[in-house]
């Protein structure tokens, strides 16, 4: 990875350093006694007032630096390794050019590492090898074909699922098209994701432009802005299926598909099913949802 892209770890280590460091600022300012002499009635008035200033002043400020602390530590608390897919050489097809830079630059900002094509197969392939606790945040909607080689469920993106990966995605069906270096598009159409995924992920009646509903599971995962449903799936069409948004009908577009027995929080995580970004804090959610604070190796799950 470039040198300019510094790891969510390190990130949150550095402004956590800030934050006390300006915490030992404030108090350190707020504690300093007057220097000129005065009349002791006199003085012990002032000090009075002045504390009592100083101390709103010292107290609010505190609990700015707490809160971001508090934040800071509240988003990595489940202990992925976040990264994001941008390449500028790769295709997007749904989602604009301009929407995967926004969605690129919000995420880096909270502490997600950039990735290009070549490094998200890499980083695929340690999570494969190690078990550990992480998540890809696509930024464009197309994958490229450094991860998607053989089309099959023996593809590098398949096999980071069924380790444990998580993915958060969005925009057209999934794996409809692969992208390639050279900016164009192998269309795949259904076969993709039934092939990859395992099921056909827009096997529901599409174009309903429905309102979605969220579902219990929907809320609880943090989605908060509902979009027009366009692509989705029959909510029984597969097995180990969450369901976070329907449209009218009851079709789910927006949900999780688990790939590990009695798995509740990672695998392949689709919300959006129409043209364009809505939320960025939704994707940030849904991609750190977690079901404790320490998450065991997957390597420890039984089938029981």
């Amino acid at each position: 990875m470039s040198k300019r892209r510094i790891q969510s770890g390190e990130l949150m280590r550095r402004l956590i350093e800030l934050s006390l460091a300006n915490m030992r600022r404030i108090l350190f300012a707020n504690l300093t006694w007057p220097q000129e002499p005065v009349h002791f009635a006199e003085g012990l008035q002032n000090a009075q007032v002045g504390l009592s200033i100083r101390s709103f002043i010292m107290y609010r400020e505190l609990f700015v630096v707490l809160s971001v602390v508090l934040l800071l530590t509240t988003v990595t608390r489940a202990g992925y390794d976040r990264v994001a897919y941008w390449d500028i050489d790769y295709p997007t097809h749904w989602i604009s050019e301009d929407e995967t830079i926004e969605v690129r630059d919000d995420v880096e900002a909270v502490g997600y590492s950039i990735v290009d094509a070549d490094e998200l197969k890499i980083w695929m392939e340690g999570h494969i090898a190690d078990g550990e606790l992480s998540v890809l945040v696509m930024c464009k909607d197309v994958f490229p074909v450094t991860v998607v080689e053989s089309r099959d469920e023996k593809c590098t993106v398949r096999r980071y699922l069924d380790s444990g990966g998580k993915v958060v995605f969005f925009g057209d069906i999934p794996f409809w098209n692969i992208g390639n270096v050279d900016g164009s598009e192998t269309r795949l159409y259904a076969n993709g994701s039934r092939n990859i995924l395992g099921f056909e992920t827009s096997s529901a009646p599409r174009s309903s432009f429905n309102t979605v509903s969220f579902t219990v599971a929907g809320i609880e995962w943090g989605l908060s802005k509902k979009w027009q449903s366009m692509r989705p799936a029959d909510p029984d069409v597969t097995n180990n299926l969450t369901v976070l948004a329907t449209d009218d009908a009851g079709n789910a577009a927006a949900w999780v598909k688990h790939y590990l027995p009695g798995d509740t929080f990672r695998g392949f995580v689709r919300i959006w099913d129409h043209e364009s970004v809505d939320k960025v804090s939704d994707i940030i959610r849904v991609a750190e949802k977690a079901r404790s604070w320490t998450q065991p190796n997957h390597r420890y799950f039984s089938s029981s």
